[in-house]
């Protein structure tokens, strides 16, 4: 009896030391929430670490499309600068063009008027040396001359200032 006594002693001991190592439900409940937690707020900083670098990617993106705005409004402004300075150098071609051509047009107006002149100069000197001039007839010649003579005046007025204006533009 002694020994089942002893026998039965160390049974409950043992089982007692057994029962008292269990690992009871809640503990590992709150063992598996807290790595849960854990878990949860790893990946809370990842995704705000994350979100983070998306918007400060998202920011040098925009400052990267603005400066690139910037660059093509430049040169959009130089592109219209470069069109407005060659519209101004054909303009002032053009009113070269135009000068030379009023100098020869002068020139040639003045050339025929002074052929004219000296037509009718000739016609008059051969008619006065046929002596069929009366007096009033040799007026009214003498007025046609001196009226083409004018004209002839006015004429070589017109080429000076078309060249002036020529060398001007030149």
């Amino acid at each position: 009896m002694k020994l089942k006594l002893l026998i039965l002693a160390v049974c409950l001991f043992s089982l007692q030391i057994t029962l008292a190592q269990e690992i009871l439900p809640d503990s590992i409940k709150v063992k598996t929430v807290e790595t849960v937690q854990k878990n949860d707020l790893e990946k809370i900083k990842t995704e705000e670490q994350l979100n983070k670098e998306k918007l400060k990617a998202e920011k040098t993106r925009v400052k990267e499309l603005k400066k690139a705005e910037k660059e093509k409004n430049k040169a959009i402004k130089a592109q219209k600068k470069a069109e407005k300075e060659l519209k101004k150098l054909q303009k002032a071609e053009a009113k070269k063009i135009k000068a030379k051509k009023n100098v020869e047009k002068s020139k040639s107006k003045i050339a025929k008027h002074n052929r004219d002149l000296d037509k009718t100069k000739n016609k008059f000197e051969s008619l006065k040396s046929k002596g069929k001039l009366t007096d009033k007839d040799e007026l009214k010649w003498r007025e046609k001359i001196l009226k083409k003579e004018k004209k002839s005046i006015e004429l070589q007025k017109n080429l000076e200032t078309a060249q002036k204006k020529h060398n001007k533009l030149n």
